[in-house]
């Protein structure tokens, strides 16, 4: 390599080394190829330089070059090579310089930068002469550049010298990577294994691949010149092993034994990968390893996934549970988070969540008071603009996650990524793509093949849903072709008078306000004062503003107000789904004999039927259909629906 550059966030160079063998403006030629390549790149997506390939070609230099970069706590490294050199090893280099500098200043930003620039100067010079490497071993810099210490700026402000100085002799020790005569009160040595787990997992829980990384890092604070030697049970499948320079290959070799003399201090010892065809039931690391604990084909975590793309947008459920044999035979999984990319089009998302803590351990009991300790995050993050996390709180069973979101673009993909810290750091890729939401496809492109040939186009309602999410209302509307069956049902049975419970943004509203008489009416129930100011809105644009009688308030208070028994022809719910059991038996008053009740949502993915699943939402449709076992009043069955919504269903009831 030619050389370093650090780069602030406006691509100002901040501090380089020096270009002895090449003219003053190659580096700046670099930076402003750099810049130009990120300007581009940002133009085009909107995204940072993490879509910017790592590897430039610059050819308006003398000779072709390249120029290699990174970014770390919003500074970009930039290393110019005119010569030929692989680029891994530029990209080695500029670890080890980052490392090196978060050893001597912490958290490298430009403001640390700033505070100690002679110390990061001294270190580059040090470790870097005319784009050779030179000392790159943290226990030599320090002999040559002190760390920065409150004690050494007070003596530098003071004026006092002599005091703390670099060693008179750095290079004295015979073994480069440890100090000469190193001296400690208390001999100790720590291991800290770490083994991350990347796994593709299809929809029904089936483990399709694996594969282990793992590291091995120590902190060693011994007198004197150690000799260590450390031993594995099954080191067979270890493969692509790298180890640091104080290992001894041929030990290695002959007896898989690590026989190293440890630098002081920290240090990375050996970093490996266990490969598929080595994975079995045991690990290399005995009892200190992730894949010992809970075998590498269980996987300590259940995802269940429900993801159905629609033609603009979509929605998911995302049920993460740790299997048995996590909970009984590993440390609680703590600290799980998830990232879903929703596609560069997405205009926002809706999130919901919820906790369980029964189904586990003695009598599966539910634990109340941890569930309402829990705490975490599931929400749209518009700084990533395609990012939304979820923070799992320690400790909680089970956790229920559902979104819904609007696209610009048409059938937007999706992929989710979980990252899991188990022990140490255990992470697991799910690459769902293909076992998970291929059969949704098939559902979306049978709604919109239907739909274009029986709905005609609206301006109204085909817009209303996402103009409504950028007010703030989330995307839980009926879907089109739901709207028009209710639409048909109201003229079939010749209804004048309708009554809703749950407004949200009136997608549901003008489709049955259309199909009564100019002197119908529908009464709609809304809980949120701004959903109804919107709903309201959208009935005047949509023309049946006259129609549409919207009353505010909880409707649990608002329903006993109605007090016409009898004369409504149709009650459709659509609101939270704790409250069915209310909505319906007010609405059974409410409604005609002959009259019908229709309440949504009552299949929810099939997670009604399942006695694992228990949430509020759930809950709330089973009292209802438990209910209607003994209720003779009304006689009703249940519809299951796939499409653009997903994988659901809705009650339909006619009144005796």
């Amino acid at each position: 390599m030619d050389g370093l550059i650090i780069l602030d966030s406006t691509g100002r160079p901040v501090i380089q080394s020096n270009f002895r063998n090449h003219p003053s403006s190659y580096p700046l030629t670099h930076v402003d190829a750099f810049n130009d390549a990120q300007t581009k790149v940002q133009s085009k997506s909107g995204q940072g330089d993490g879509s910017l390939d790592p590897v430039l070609y610059v050819s308006a230099t003398a000779a072709p070059s390249i120029c290699c970069h990174m970014e770390v706590g919003g500074l970009r490294i930039i290393c110019p090579a005119s010569r030929d050199v692989d680029p891994l090893y530029i990209f080695a280099f500029m670890n080890t310089f980052v490392a090196i500098l978060r050893e001597y200043v912490g958290e490298v930003s430009l403001h640390t930068l700033k505070e100690h620039f002679d110390v990061v100067y001294q270190l580059l010079e040090e470790m870097l002469d005319d784009g050779i490497p030179l000392t790159t071993e943290s226990n030599t810099l320090r002999d040559i550049v002190l760390p920065p210490t409150f004690f050494n700026k007070i003596l530098n402000v003071t004026g006092v010298s002599g005091l703390s100085n670099a060693s008179p002799t750095p290079f004295s020790s015979p073994i480069p990577w440890r100090r000469a005569n190193v001296k400690h009160n208390k001999n100790e040595i720590y291991f800290d294994i770490t083994e991350d787990l990347d796994a593709m997992i299809a929809r029904n829980g089936t483990l399709l691949s694996a594969e282990i990384w793992g590291s091995i890092k120590c902190e060693a604070r011994l007198s004197g010149t150690p000799d260590m030697a450390l031993s594995f049970t099954n080191a067979k499948i270890f493969s692509d092993t790298s180890f640091h320079s104080c290992v001894r290959l041929q030990r290695f070799s002959k007896d898989s034994t690590l026989s190293f003399v440890p630098p002081d201090g920290n240090f990375p010892l050996m970093d490996y990968r266990v490969s598929p065809a080595a994975m079995k039931k045991t690990s290399a690391l005995g009892t200190g390893g992730v894949g010992s604990q809970i075998g590498i084909e269980a996987v300590p975590l259940s995802l269940k996934s429900t993801i159905d793309i629609s033609e603009r947008g979509g929605s998911f459920t995302l049920t993460l549970t740790p299997r048995p044999q996590a909970m009984l035979r590993v440390q609680a999984l703590e600290q799980v988070s998830i990232s879903v990319s929703l596609g560069s089009g997405t205009i926002g998302a809706n999130c919901s969540l919820s906790y369980a803590s029964g189904g586990q351990g003695a009598g599966g009991m539910r634990d109340r008071e941890k569930e309402e300790r829990a705490s975490g995050s599931w929400a749209w993050e518009p700084k990533e603009k395609v990012q939304s996390h979820f923070y799992v709180p320690d400790g909680v069973v089970r956790c229920l996650m559902e979104s819904f979101w609007p696209s610009d673009v048409y059938f937007p993909d999706l992929a989710v990524d979980d990252t899991v810290n188990c022990i140490g750091i255990f992470s697991i890729c799910l690459d769902i793509e293909g076992n998970v939401y291929i059969h949704a496809t098939d559902w979306e492109r049978s709604d919109i093949y239907h739909n274009e040939r029986l709905i005609k186009p609206d301006p109204i309602l085909d817009n209303l849903n996402a103009e409504a999410f950028k007010q703030g209302i989330p995307q839980i509307s009926v879907s089109k072709a739901q709207g028009k069956f209710n639409h048909l049902i109201l003229k079939s049975i010749k209804a004048k008078k309708v009554l809703e419970v749950g407004t949200l943004a009136g997608f549901s509203g003008i489709w049955m306000a259309r199909a009564l008489p100019d002197d119908g009416q529908l009464v709609t129930l809304e809980y949120s004062d701004l959903h109804a100011k919107v709903a309201e809105a959208n009935f005047a644009a949509a023309g049946v503003g006259h129609k549409v009688k919207v009353i505010v308030g909880k409707a649990i208070d608002t329903l006993p107000t109605l007090t016409e028994d009898g004369t409504f022809d149709l009650a459709f719910i659509d609101a939270d789904k704790a409250g069915n059991l209310n909505y319906y038996t007010h609405s059974k008053r409410l409604v005609r004999s002959g009259g019908v009740i229709i309440v949504d949502n009552v299949v929810r993915n099939g997670r009604v039927s399942d006695t694992t699943q228990d949430d509020e939402h759930i809950n709330g449709v089973r009292r209802l259909l438990e209910h209607m076992k003994t209720d003779d009043e009304v006689e009703a069955t249940t519809l299951a629906t796939v499409g653009e919504k997903g994988y659901d269903g809705f009650m339909f009831g006619v009144k005796l």
